[in-house]
């Protein structure tokens, strides 16, 4: 079972039809546990909603949580490849694909190092991102498992489509993977990123994931019923937030889902292709 997070519509009437009410209804209840967190309150108690709303679950939901997530992922991919494994950074950089093989007709290589390290090669010869505070270097060692405990290869994106065009990330991602650019301005490859961008399409992919394969960023311990609890509130509360004048909703708190760092997203888990425009960026 999974709730559908493509839009507004699709939330309110999965989640309705698992607490078995109306969608009239389910904005009953979700108002009720709003209250309850600014009763006595400051500001809105997000814990405090959640709190009720799980009360509301206990008491009404009789049969499974989700045991699947939709897992929204925006990549600009080149031209043809869009069919292509979606690979965890170090597999991307390190094996055969459109990606590598287009860094590589730049004579630009990876490898794979010592203690989860990626190794940056140009021009056949190793370059060093030690002992420097340039920005691009601080980047391309966050990024290339530099910082030791620290490594960031994870293939990512979002729970929610909804608002996701109104995302600053959506934006940030239109012309090119961040690395290319990065690249380019530290090895002075001019023109790198725009051919990049001339040979591609922009996508958001639609997956469905077993919602135990997936973690939300920054509650990296939960519990499988915990992730089921926290995807439900998350989506009463992105409700609860319609309930205003959706004019000024913005998407700076849809929760960003990531899998493990050594995952690949397994093309029988996709379940949509979609190319953004420009005109669709809010």
């Amino acid at each position: 079972m999974v709730i559908d997070t493509t839009s507004r519509e699709g939330m309110e009437s999965s989640l309705a039809h698992l607490m078995g009410v109306s969608v009239p209804e389910l904005y009953q209840y979700i108002e009720a546990a709003a209250d309850s967190a600014v009763e006595g309150q400051w500001c809105f108690n997000q814990d405090l909603f959640d709190k009720a709303m799980e009360d509301f679950y206990s008491d009404m939901i009789e049969q499974e949580l989700p045991d699947e997530i939709l897992f929204f992922h925006l990549s600009r991919r080149l031209k043809g490849s869009e069919n292509e494994i979606s690979y965890n950074l170090q597999e991307l950089l390190t094996s055969n694909n459109s990606f590598s093989e287009f860094l590589n007709a730049h004579q630009i290589t990876f490898r794979k190092g010592a203690g989860n390290r990626i190794i940056l090669c140009y021009r056949d010869r190793q370059i060093s991102l030690e002992n420097t505070m340039s920005t691009d270097v601080c980047y391309l060692r966050s990024r290339l498992g530099y910082n030791s405990g620290r490594e960031d290869f994870c293939f990512n994106g979002f729970a929610f489509r909804d608002l996701l065009m109104k995302n600053q990330y959506t934006r940030q991602l239109q012309d090119c993977p961040e690395i290319l650019e990065r690249l380019e301005s530290y090895l002075r490859i001019k023109g790198l990123a725009k051919e990049y961008a001339e040979k591609s399409e922009y996508y958001c992919f639609m997956y469905r994931f077993p919602i135990g394969c997936v973690i939300f960023d920054g509650k990296d311990d939960l519990t499988v019923e915990e992730k089921q609890l926290h995807l439900l509130n998350q989506v009463a509360y992105r409700l609860y937030q319609y309930s205003g004048d959706s004019r000024y909703l913005y998407d700076h708190d849809n929760p960003i889902l990531r899998l493990k760092d050594d995952d690949n997203a397994s093309v029988d888990c996709l379940v949509s292709t979609e190319i953004i425009t420009s005109d669709m960026i809010e």
